[in-house]
């Protein structure tokens, strides 16, 4: 598993969203490595690491977190995630509470119970035509009319390098995932960001899994879609900051 870490300080754990990878933190990265030590992590089949025939599961790159975090001995770590990692940062927080003294979720649901989501949208097409062609046709459901076509390029082009089959894969092991129930066990101080015209995830699922989690709060940024974390970076880093500063982490 391919990772980069920067800085010092309290450890961050970045986990990057479904066909993409740590390079979509960049903003994040630059920002919190001045007060923290950021981990970027690729998950398996993205980015640099590694591509396996199999494992391509939210239950398997939720193990995978857990065997890096071990080995490194990243724990007790911030766990931030952005949609498909939002998802695994959810199973993780469940999971592994001992490794995790506060949860950031941007972006991302615990369940998709509209269908809303993009990525699945693409795979069911996928089935009648070819991958790209459906990637391509549902890719600008990402963003909104405002988007900078300059980001929409750069994020097409890192998405479409990940392996077809990886991405696939993926999405047939999380589109009837629900993990609405198990939040309530999350006992971590946990800040839920959603972005106002993101149509993947809408601000509804951020407010859903915010009244799950019990010490949880959500805020929603406007102007920007599913990639918030791109297109409104300052807004995102500095309610992480925020939230981070307010409870000392213990070692």
């Amino acid at each position: 598993m391919a990772y980069s870490i920067c800085g010092s300080g309290d450890r961050v754990i970045l986990l990057h969203g479904w066909a993409c990878n740590s390079s979509f933190w960049h903003h994040q990265i630059s920002a919190l490595a001045e007060t923290h030590q950021v981990i970027a992590i690729d998950f398996r089949g993205h980015g640099h690491s590694s591509i396996p025939q199999s494992g391509y599961t939210i239950a398997r790159l939720t193990a995978d977190i857990r065997e890096l975090i071990v080995q490194l001995e990243l724990s007790p770590a911030i766990v931030i995630g952005h949609s498909m990692g939002g998802m695994v940062a959810q199973q993780y927080a469940i999971l592994h509470p001992e490794d995790v003294n506060r949860l950031i979720l941007i972006a991302t649901a615990a369940n998709d119970t509209g269908k809303a989501l993009i990525s699945v949208a693409i795979a069911d097409e996928e089935k009648k035509t070819d991958y790209r062609h459906s990637f391509n046709t549902h890719f600008g459901h990402w963003f909104t009319s405002n988007s900078s076509p300059k980001l929409m390029s750069w994020v097409r082009d890192q998405m479409l390098q990940t392996p077809e089959e990886v991405a696939l894969s993926l999405v047939d092991s999380y589109r009837d995932l629900d993990l609405r129930s198990r939040l309530p066990s999350i006992n971590l101080p946990t800040l839920v960001i959603g972005a106002r015209d993101d149509t993947s995830t809408p601000s509804t699922a951020s407010e859903v899994i915010a009244g799950s989690i019990p010490e949880a709060r959500c805020i929603v940024i406007d102007g920007a879609g599913h990639f918030v974390q791109l297109e409104r970076p300052d807004e995102v880093n500095d309610a992480i900051r925020e939230f981070v500063s307010h409870v000392p982490v213990e070692s």
